[in-house]
């Protein structure tokens, strides 16, 4: 929303300035402004990702779950997510048409997060690796988030070869639609 509002008002501001330019000169300028929106937007979710990281505090909402061979299913954000709360975490699917060990057709695990690493790389990249114990046992977390377009893919893994992977966007938690089902 506030991409667009930026943006209209530089085009606002350009096509008032420039009225006796040529088309040539106005699409230059317009292209340009557009250019400096998209920078300070993808600063601003760059500087949103590394406080949501460092904070613990976000929330994985999913589009895509998949499992170790690959095969992506769409799946509904509110309902398939991973959350982290300060030393608190917890991953859901579900399928939202069935019943299932959390009321949603689906699981949820909650659990204590130990070992929370994270680093970023000099294009914007966070790396987070944390475990969560749980009464299921000890689940370990990968998570890769690009800073500037708050895109994330995590890998939640047993002790088994099972994992299941998640495609989604980061969210800070206290902006988070979920839904969270009955937990182990």
């Amino acid at each position: 929303m506030k991409k667009i509002v930026i943006v209209m008002m530089s085009v606002l501001m350009i096509a008032s300035a420039g009225y006796g330019q040529s088309r040539k000169e106005l699409r230059a300028r317009e292209k340009q402004a557009r250019k400096e929106a998209r920078a300070k937007e993808e600063a601003m979710n760059q500087a949103l990702t590394k406080k949501m990281i460092e904070s613990r505090k976000f929330v994985l909402e999913a589009d895509f779950i998949s499992g170790r061979q690959g095969q992506r299913i769409s799946v509904t954000r509110t309902i398939n997510f991973i959350v982290v709360n300060g030393d608190k975490a917890a991953f859901q699917f579900a399928d939202g048409n069935r019943v299932g060990y959390n009321g949603l057709g689906g699981s949820t695990v909650e659990g204590n997060i130990r070992d929370y690493k994270y680093k970023t790389t000099n294009k914007g990249v966070f790396s987070v690796d944390f475990q969560i114990v749980s009464s299921v046992g000890t689940l370990f977390v990968h998570l890769s988030a690009m800073g500037p377009t708050l895109r994330a893919d995590a890998t939640v893994k047993g002790n088994t070869s099972a994992q299941l992977n998640y495609s989604g966007y980061l969210v800070p938690l206290d902006q988070s639609r979920i839904f969270k089902g009955m937990s182990f």
